[in-house]
């Protein structure tokens, strides 16, 4: 059986509850901080994304067009820090939470956005914000 002879809702106790895409210790390189050594070279962050997203319903086949793909969502998040700077752990976090918001059926997300090389003292560093779409 392949993806399109499949179909959401097909197993017993299906809710009305959201799924979620998650993507747990993505390590992209960025150029972030407010200190001018940080804006010299570029640090790994550590990102967590938590996303709801709507379930299709029972009678949606399932594809690859109406999928929430974590691929395509850490493509954005990549093509989004390549090429540029960020003062803040809670800025980034912000842009991370809009585009995975911008994928259809996003409902909501937390995103954890963490400095490993920070702070010597900790093993890392970093903010945990939620949003959600106003639906």
């Amino acid at each position: 059986m392949n993806i399109q002879d499949k179909k959401l809702g097909q197993v017993a106790g299906t809710t009305n509850l959201p799924d979620q895409v998650i993507i747990r210790d993505f390590q992209p390189l960025a150029s972030i901080g407010l200190f001018e050594r940080e804006r010299l070279t570029r640090q790994p962050v550590s990102i967590d994304i938590d996303l709801d997203i709507a379930p299709l319903s029972p009678d949606d086949e399932v594809t690859p067009g109406n999928i929430v793909r974590y691929d395509y969502i850490c493509a954005e998040v990549s093509k989004h820090i390549e090429g540029r700077h960020v003062d803040l752990v809670e800025t980034l976090a912000e842009d991370i939470a809009a585009i995975c918001l911008s994928f259809e059926r996003s409902l909501s997300v937390r995103v954890s956005v963490l400095k490993p090389a920070a702070i010597d003292e900790a093993a890392a560093v970093g903010v945990v914000i939620h949003r959600s779409n106003a639906r």
